[in-house]
């Protein structure tokens, strides 16, 4: 456990193992993610019993006629080894090639035997490792891609949040300004209504008097308006509270607002307005 902790190379066992399961060689082999870190390691069992028995049946022969076949022996031991030790060869090799990064490479042994059926075994877990490591691979890249786009988003929107305070303190000021300039010509206004109504009182007709008498009326409301602008500039400022309002009375004040032929336009509300 102490060397798999910081294996970096293939390993494979110089002994084979028995225990109550059957006889083994093992290897080891560290594999890597696409971005070059070690995602675990793979621990291949290879079954060694038909080999331990086809080289004990091939010792006991090549004793039997080692006194007179020792070289037709040793060619044969030869080609035996080689071809048994081939299949696990084939599989160490491709265990470093995973091990490498080729996620594509596959053990192609043709066999029915425990080997060849390892091998097959082999091939299936590296074609799942390689499409866990792609799909994982997609996810990140995915989320990623949501995590910039949420960035991306929350910049513009706190970039438009500050362009809306801006805007609004602009336009609260321009209010202020902008009222603040008006209150003195409209005030101006209704003085100078006022003083002609009662300078002229007695040499306007009825026609007269009533036009000058609306325009202090208008001069009023112009007021108002000008000091609800301000309370608009100073919004945010101080405490507002909520109170009731009769909308008839609303209406009432919006039609006085609208200058009117009043011998040719009636206005009618038929129904009580709610509060």
């Amino acid at each position: 456990m102490a060397e798999l902790a910081k294996l970096d190379h293939t390993m494979v066992d110089k002994e084979i193992n028995a225990d109550k399961w059957g006889v083994w060689l093992s290897g080891y082999a560290p594999f890597y993610r696409s971005d070059g870190q070690m995602e675990g390691i793979l621990g291949i069992d290879i079954a060694a019993t038909k080999v331990v028995s086809h080289e004990r049946r091939f010792l006991w022969i090549a004793l039997g006629v080692f006194a007179a076949t020792v070289p037709l022996a040793s060619i044969l031991g030869w080609l035996a080894g080689r071809k048994l030790a081939a299949p696990i060869v084939r599989l160490t090799v491709g265990s470093e090639r995973i091990a490498g990064g080729d996620l594509n490479h596959r053990v192609d042994i043709q066999s029915n035997d425990e080997v060849g059926i390892l091998s097959k075994a082999f091939n299936r877990m590296t074609q799942t490792l390689q499409m866990t490591i792609m799909v994982r691979d997609k996810e990140i890249t995915n989320r990623k891609k949501t995590e910039n786009a949420l960035e991306i988003l929350n910049k513009e929107l706190e970039s438009t949040v500050q362009q809306l305070s801006q805007a609004n303190r602009e336009l609260k000021e321009f209010a202020y300004v902008a009222a603040h300039d008006l209150k003195s010509p409209v005030r101006a206004i209704g003085s100078l209504a006022g003083m002609i109504s009662n300078d002229c009182h007695d040499i306007l007709n009825e026609q007269s008097k009533k036009q000058l008498d609306m325009l202090v009326q208008r001069t009023e409301r112009m007021n108002e308006f000008i000091n609800g602008i301000l309370r608009y500039a100073t919004v945010g400022h101080e405490t507002l509270q909520k109170e009731k309002i009769d909308i008839s009375d609303v209406v009432k004040e919006a039609i006085n607002q609208v200058v009117v032929p009043k011998e040719t336009v009636e206005i009618i509300i038929e129904d009580d307005l709610p509060i």
